[in-house]
């Protein structure tokens, strides 16, 4: 099928959904279902929206029960998508690539493509790959960082139905900044930045992470 009849099918499907204001409370989802298999006849598929992917991951993984008949739930758009990370240079291997992937329990399906710039017929940096996202994720971040010749540098990463997420860890509840995993590389603890830690140094191993136990340093008084 091609990208044309693709669209003329998603515009099929919007034509069949309606919406339906219910003003008066107390209706619940199943009285909704009663009276549109009353108006329509039964043996319908229903779509629902929920209010996370997590919720939508539990259904899907669960499915339902209907008098003992179970039900597989499906999802509606494609869980798989395919990602782009621009103008990396040609020495970054694809193995570092889904290593940093493999960390965020990001699967990469396949291989990793590289783009060929139609007038030089050469590759021009871009690495392309559909990716599976695990339970809870769905994006990743503007920009990965990678080391290259010139040192640690971070290029732009783009996919389709992309959102602000954290850098750290992909939730889309908060960013780097507030991120409990976040860890401070001077006192070693999770939460804030190094320029922002307020820790100080032992008296005497001079570590911001004391290692006197762990050295066993003692201190002793000099005689005189």
């Amino acid at each position: 099928m091609d990208k044309t009849e693709k669209f003329k099918n998603r515009h099929k499907f919007k034509d069949r959904t309606v919406r339906i204001p219910i003003n008066c409370r107390g209706v619940s989802v199943s009285e909704v279902i009663d009276k549109i298999e009353t108006v329509c006849g039964i043996n319908s598929v229903y779509e629902v929206t929920l209010s996370t992917s997590t919720v939508s991951d539990i259904l899907i993984e669960k499915g339902l029960e209907f008098d003992e008949e179970s039900v597989r739930c499906c999802y509606v758009a494609n869980k798989q998508k395919v990602v782009s990370i621009k103008s990396l240079p040609y020495y970054i291997e694809d193995e570092e690539i889904t290593e940093r992937f493999e960390k965020w329990g990001v699967k990469i399906e396949g291989e990793i493509r590289q783009r060929i710039d139609r007038l030089t017929g050469s590759a021009d940096g871009t690495r392309i790959m559909n990716v599976t996202f695990p339970s809870g994720i769905s994006s990743l971040p503007i920009s990965i960082g990678f080391t290259t010749a010139d040192g640690y540098e971070y290029f732009n990463v783009k996919h389709n139905e992309q959102n602000k997420v954290c850098f750290i860890c992909l939730a889309d509840d908060h960013l780097k900044t507030d991120c409990p995993n976040l860890k401070c590389h001077q006192c070693g603890k999770n939460g804030h930045y190094k320029r922002n830690c307020h820790s100080s140094q032992c008296d005497t191993c001079q570590y911001y992470q004391c290692k006197c136990d762990k050295n066993k340093i003692e201190i002793t008084t000099p005689t005189t």
